[in-house]
């Protein structure tokens, strides 16, 4: 909600068509356009988000073979709003390995 309140309308839309459609969630990246991104890649994740569940960025990982997901505790689809401090200790501890 966040995120979109402080966004331009006309971005969010178009973000939205490229992602998800009637039909639900659209895969963007191949499995082997994930792979190459797979030892460079932090993939962050609200536990609560509704808008893209776990379970997508879990299966996402999976087929491009990357670390683990790291998940957000108490945020749904907006950490940087919602656990802003969490968040910056995920990032830093992955800059720092």
């Amino acid at each position: 909600y966040w995120s979109a309140r402080q966004s331009d309308v006309a971005l969010m839309a178009r973000a939205f068509t490229q992602f998800a459609g009637l039909s639900g969630q659209r895969d963007v990246l191949s499995p082997d356009e994930l792979s190459a991104l797979a030892d460079r890649l932090l993939l962050v994740w609200g536990e609560w988000d509704a808008f893209l569940p776990v379970t997508s960025v879990r299966r996402a990982c999976a087929l491009a073979g990357c670390r683990p997901v790291r998940i957000i505790p108490g945020a749904g689809h907006s950490p940087n709003w919602e656990q802003p401090g969490e968040l910056l200790n995920v990032i830093q501890e992955f800059l720092s390995e």
